[in-house]
């Protein structure tokens, strides 16, 4: 069973639906958004709270979009939605649409890369054993690619405008097998409509039967 949202997600949530509605100007939200984070931080659960709770674990994060490495303390048992609160907090320059980036563990051991899933613990994510203080990347949600045959440039050639609007219009026909092909393709389906702030996800949710097509 999915793991319930704790209140500062819910608050987040919340906070996330309210300014969506409004007419703020993109830093007026962006600074929303961290006033909230650094608010539910400090409730209890919050990534403040957690970090004066049992064994810490010391974990090296690179931000590449800001060039900059922290060395963190951070509570195993914790979520790692917590953790994200935690180095939300600890930073002093601003990141857009920051509430899509996450922790990513680089490939390592002959396992792939991957972003950490925000609802599990951290503790389940084993760092590699024998160097030094662990590292995490904080970046911007993307696809990861295990293919390794893919090229960099074709990939950018498949995601043009025409290209993302048309997989809008499949999402939108419900084309799942056209959909699949551009997917197997290398499209990454994280993109944002530039003309109605849709996702492929989002859009998807809101056709009538299609919870009843895929649960």
């Amino acid at each position: 069973m999915p793991r319930s949202p704790t209140s500062s997600e819910d608050e987040m949530a919340q906070s996330v639906s309210d300014y969506s509605l409004g007419s703020e100007s993109d830093s007026s939200k962006e600074e929303t958004i961290y006033d909230t984070i650094r608010a539910t931080a400090g409730k209890p659960g919050g990534a403040r709270t957690e970090e004066g709770q049992g064994h810490m674990l010391v974990i090296r994060i690179l931000i590449q979009d800001l060039q900059q490495t922290k060395c963190l303390r951070f509570n195993p048992d914790a979520t790692v939605w917590v953790a994200k609160q935690r180095i939300l907090c600890s930073l002093n320059q601003s990141l857009k649409d920051v509430l899509n980036y996450g922790l990513f563990q680089p490939a390592s051991n002959g396992r792939d890369g991957k972003f950490l899933d925000e609802e599990r613990l951290l503790r389940e994510y084993p760092q590699p054993a024998g160097t030094g203080v662990p590292s995490l990347e904080f970046r911007y949600k993307k696809r990861v690619y295990k293919q390794s045959h893919l090229d960099e440039k074709q990939l950018a050639k498949l995601h043009t405008k025409a290209n993302l609007r048309k997989c809008m219009d499949y999402v939108q026909h419900r084309s799942v097998e056209k959909i699949v092909k551009m997917l197997d393709r290398g499209l990454d389906p994280n993109f944002h409509d530039l003309e109605t702030g849709e996702t492929p996800l989002t859009l998807a949710a809101q056709l009538d039967d299609w919870w009843s097509r895929h649960t």
